[in-house]
């Protein structure tokens, strides 16, 4: 193997990607065959560093990434050349990109890098693409400055998570509604302290499951929110889409969510508008109630000492049961408790 000098040595995340992208391995590599292998730089050289890259799986040639200031690129040869995707945008920051494992034509994009600088502009939110980067279109989350990940449903390529407090610093964080565990995994990794609760116990299984298999620690806890609820104060309290089809006090919960937040810290409640594409009946006729953002903090009876950071609607596309994509609208309310 010729030698590779070091000023050649990629600075670029890309090689972990273009090791992943090719799919899963048969059995595990030799440590020999990789020994003298060395890292090279691939460019391109006018991006400013990259923030995040991400392959398609199943092709080894076809990369993208995001820079500091440079916006996204993408390579369809490995690396040998690169071109612009994101010159016409509203912030050429990027902090977080995903390719969706369903369509990875698909590409979510995540705007304002985690770790701000004052050569650096904020981001504006949140664009997808469904061609390969050729076109953009803003989602939403314009008012948020930092995105440091995006997650993307693998089998559907509407749907993703997007987390949007990276400039937290990691403490104490409680998922309520937590399901199998998306939200509370992707916290631990990123140094949090999380527990997390859910009424189904299969859920909850899982979610422990996802956790050992991402090698993180999450303190799963079965609560039913109404007549239990777990104990402490967090720096961040979650509440993720917490609808349901009965009789079912919302309001309750979230109040009591608000008490667990220590002072200084978070509580951030995400919900649906409208059923979407999903109408479903409850019994005896019952169906949710969907509160607007001002309703949902009025509901919280909160004390002067809370102050409101985000209160939004945002609409997004969700795959119905019919295949077709719709139109549904979302509601983001975020509040900081005064130290």
């Amino acid at each position: 193997m010729a030698t590779i000098h070091k000023e050649e040595r990629m600075r670029l995340a890309l090689a972990v990607a273009l090791a992943v992208a090719g799919g899963p391995a048969a059995a595990a590599v030799p440590e020999s065959s990789y020994a003298d292998l060395h890292w090279r730089l691939v460019g391109p050289f006018r991006a400013g560093w990259a923030t995040v890259a991400a392959g398609v799986p199943g092709d080894p040639t076809v990369f993208y990434f995001g820079g500091a200031d440079g916006g996204v690129w993408r390579t369809n040869d490995a690396g040998r050349t690169w071109s612009p995707l994101f010159n016409r945008q509203g912030s050429a920051c990027i902090g977080a990109l995903a390719v969706a494992a369903s369509d990875p034509k698909v590409i979510w994009v995540g705007t304002g890098q985690v770790h701000q600088r004052w050569d650096i502009v904020d981001g504006d939110g949140v664009y997808r693409s469904t061609d390969g980067g050729q076109t953009w279109s803003h989602v939403g989350l314009s008012e948020t400055r930092h995105i440091g990940a995006i997650w993307v449903d693998p089998r559907d390529p509407n749907v993703a998570l997007v987390a949007e407090i990276a400039e937290l610093t990691p403490g104490r964080a409680l998922d309520l509604g937590c399901g199998e565990g998306a939200d509370a995994v992707w916290l631990a990794r990123q140094g949090w302290q999380v527990t997390a609760a859910d009424i189904s116990g299969v859920a909850l299984q899982r979610a422990a499951e996802h956790a050992a298999e991402a090698g993180v620690t999450v303190d799963w806890q079965r609560h039913d929110l109404e007549q239990t609820f777990p104990a402490g104060e967090f720096d961040l309290v979650s509440a993720q889409f917490l609808h349901f089809w009965e009789e079912f006090d919302r309001e309750k919960i979230l109040r009591r969510a608000a008490e667990a937040v220590a002072p200084g810290g978070i509580l951030l409640i995400e919900g649906h508008m409208d059923h979407g594409p999903f109408r479903h009946e409850g019994h005896d006729g019952q169906h949710p109630r969907f509160p607007t953002p001002d309703e949902v903090i009025n509901g919280l009876a909160l004390s002067d000492g809370w102050e409101t950071l985000t209160a939004v609607v945002h609409p997004r596309e969700q795959k119905g049961p019919d295949g077709e994509n719709h139109i549904r609208t979302d509601s983001t309310v975020k509040l900081r408790r005064k130290a």
